[in-house]
């Protein structure tokens, strides 16, 4: 943790401080059930007696999800340990994910009222990922941003470091999640999981355009729909074909893998039968790799339930795109290499 390490004494399912932190993550969430107190008070105590008014701890489970994460966690804790849940993932679902209250991200707040939530935890990183062209010498990387501002962007460096500037910057997009690159006709692409699109650009940040829209980023309704979050992407140039992936709700097993043509018109809807198709795997959040060779293998990891979730998956598409097997309609059957991958 930091730059301090610890050896654990003893065999634990989970690390030490995220035992701890469950503990107090319960006992919050049950004084709020008993109404004992509110949330805004309780992150006022916290800050009161520890001297740090930073973040406390009902800004801090709405920085990490309550419908994605909080939830799960705790519905873990409770088979696992046979707790009560009435107090904790019960009430969370009753209180605030059944009126639309997610977290940070959600227009309508989360325990904490909008605005006034923990966007990010303290120290957690923005930079979302890293691509490199030799070609070009450059690396390019994005930066995640705040949860629920537009001030996602996009910077390249020189390999040794140098000569570092912003193509895409603040105010452009939405939340930058995964990149990848167009080796041969110098494009990147990226996804935007706020701004519900997929787009592309030269290296240098010019001709930027939405080449996939799924939805409305305008529209509240749709903006809270993770079906509509773009997440994964990446590009086989050599069949001139994109492949990106759109998030579900917590293992529901509403995951989506699409494809399309590389030089589909923009602002494409993902819906659109003429450029795109998809596969349905279980995951909610999967996150697309795709190489190019005599099988053309497609890879995705999958963070959805067991005993299919939280794994890396394989299947084969033909070399023009379509499925290896034209018996199935888009995606044959995968393969699983390995399961029970941390989530």
């Amino acid at each position: 943790m930091g730059l301090i390490t610890t050896v654990s004494h003893g065999s634990s399912k989970r690390m030490v401080m995220d035992r701890i932190w469950a503990a107090v993550k319960r006992e919050v969430l049950t004084v709020l059930a008993e109404g004992v107190s509110r949330p805004e008070e309780v992150d006022t105590l916290r800050g009161e007696m520890l001297s740090d008014s930073t973040v406390g701890p009902c800004a801090m489970m709405d920085a990490e999800g309550l419908d994605e994460v909080i939830v799960a966690i705790e519905d873990e804790y409770v088979e696992e340990r046979h707790l009560e849940r009435t107090f904790t993932p019960d009430f969370l679902r009753w209180k605030d994910i059944q009126e639309g209250r997610f977290g940070a991200g959600s227009p309508k707040g989360g325990l904490q009222t909008a605005g006034k939530s923990a966007q990010s935890l303290p120290g957690s990183p923005t930079r979302m990922e890293s691509k490199i062209s030799l070609q070009a010498g450059r690396i390019f990387w994005t930066n995640m941003g705040v949860t629920g501002c537009k001030d996602g962007s996009i910077m390249p460096a020189n390999l040794d470091g140098s000569n570092i500037q912003y193509i895409i910057p603040k105010g452009y997009v939405h939340t930058r999640k995964q990149l990848a690159i167009d080796h041969i006709n110098s494009h990147l692409y990226f996804s935007d999981h706020e701004g519900l699109c997929v787009s592309r650009c030269n290296f240098g940040g010019s001709d930027k355009n939405a080449q996939i829209q799924t939805s409305d980023p305008a529209n509240p309704d749709h903006a809270r729909g993770p079906l509509c979050f773009c997440i994964g992407v990446t590009v086989d140039a050599s069949t001139s074909t994109l492949y990106w992936t759109q998030e579900g709700p917590s293992k529901a097993g509403k995951g989506r893998i699409f494809r399309a043509n590389m030089t589909t018109r923009p602002n494409c809807t993902s819906s659109s039968p003429s450029t795109s198709s998809s596969s349905s795997p279980t995951s909610p959040n999967a996150s697309t790799t795709k190489s190019s060779n005599a099988r053309n293998p497609s890879g995705w990891t999958d963070r959805g339930e067991h005993p299919d979730g939280n794994s890396l998956n394989v299947s084969c598409v033909g070399r023009d795109g379509r499925p290896g097997n034209p018996a199935l309609a888009v995606m044959p059957e995968r393969n699983i290499p390995t399961r029970h991958l941390s989530a």
